[in-house]
């Protein structure tokens, strides 16, 4: 009975020891975890940085055919910043005074640059940072275009740029750290959405450069989901594109029904039809469709002008546009200028008179 007993009490001791064992295991590896390294709140984004749930909520997003931020419907309501490095405070500034929402950044980089160099070319990418982080600042959002790209490929008018794969970059661009907000491109919900190339060149009109519809379309097929490989968070217009009511080999309807591309958008005049056919397509493929570019240049007199714009937003409000732009946004005053802002009173006045409630 005695060596019976003996072992019971070995063998509960040997269990209690190595239960014992465990847990100091467990607990040591708690505390290391604990204590692990974190950068600091306010470190720079990596290239690699993940977006948190709360902030992926913030995130622009398609709702049927409109678009919305946490849910709730939001519009676009915005114009494009050409040459926005002369007067970049300025344009910040004056959009949130013209209750504008958004910033359309485009033609940014040297077009007649070395298309190996001049796209990354940080003089105008810290002025890009400058602009989000300056809409960022004031509750705005940007519309990042990058069709400044496509017209630097085209080497001034001796490439075919549809024939240029995007993908190294669309990794820069994306894995871009703000050197203001220290926030990764692809992670800052500033950023509302990225636009590929619009104004395509129709290849049935005059073409020095012989570009087709099946390049240009699968050009934006190819490059559309190289860019949603990498980006998961903003969404992705083609740009606005324009001339479909010809024959002019513009594939739109191929073009706005890629899976990739988020929304349709186009450039048009109230007065035109690509304005009308893009929406009554993109309703047939329940895609939201932007209103992304018309211009009247100051020429036509600021009352013209202001009600040419009227005359367009009740366009867009007629045709459910999701969201409307102007070209453009500047101080500049002349007959052939097409600067808009509080240096044109009646027409700014018809901008204001026509934004949409406050973003959610």
């Amino acid at each position: 009975m005695r060596r019976t007993f003996s072992k019971k009490v070995i063998a509960q001791t040997l269990f209690l020891l190595l239960l014992f064992a465990t847990l100091c295991t467990l607990i040591v590896a708690s505390l290391d975890a604990r204590t692990a390294y974190k950068p600091p709140s306010g470190a720079a984004a990596t290239p690699t940085s993940k977006t948190t749930g709360s902030v992926s909520q913030h995130f622009v997003k398609v709702c049927g055919t409109h678009l919305c931020i946490n849910g709730k419907q939001w519009e676009p309501y915005f114009a494009s910043t050409y040459d926005a490095s002369h007067h970049l405070t300025w344009d910040i500034e004056t959009a949130a005074q013209g209750h504008l929402n958004t910033l359309r950044i485009t033609n940014f980089l040297d077009e007649d640059g070395n298309p190996l160099t001049a796209p990354y070319n940080e003089v105008h990418w810290r002025i890009v940072d400058q602009l989000i982080a300056g809409a960022r600042a004031k509750g705005l959002h940007v519309l990042l275009d990058l069709s400044t790209y496509r017209n630097l490929t085209t080497q001034n008018d001796t490439r075919n740029p549809y024939l240029v794969d995007w993908k190294p970059f669309l990794t820069f661009v994306i894995n871009r750290v703000n050197t203001v907000t220290k926030v990764r491109y692809g992670d800052d919900p500033t950023i509302a959405m990225f636009a590929l190339a619009g104004e395509v060149n129709p290849p049935n009109g005059t073409n020095p450069l012989h570009e087709t519809t099946q390049q240009i379309d699968t050009f934006f097929a190819r490059t559309a989901r190289e860019f949603k490989t990498l980006d998961h968070n903003q969404l992705l217009s083609p740009g606005g594109l324009y001339q479909f009511s010809w024959n002019s080999g513009v594939d739109y309807k191929t073009i706005f029904s890629n899976p990739d591309l988020d929304v349709c958008a186009v450039h048009s005049p109230p007065t035109g039809p690509d304005a009308a056919i893009t929406a009554q397509f993109c309703a047939s493929i329940h895609k939201p469709w932007l209103w992304e570019e018309f211009f009247q240049p100051q020429g036509a007199s600021d009352q013209a002008r202001a009600q040419f714009f009227q005359q367009t937003y009740r366009a867009a409000k007629q045709l459910h546009a999701a969201g409307i732009g102007f070209w453009n946004l500047g101080p500049g005053l002349g007959a052939n200028n097409d600067d808009v802002g509080p240096q044109t009173p009646l027409t700014w006045q018809v901008i204001i008179k026509n934004a949409p409630p406050l973003s959610p």
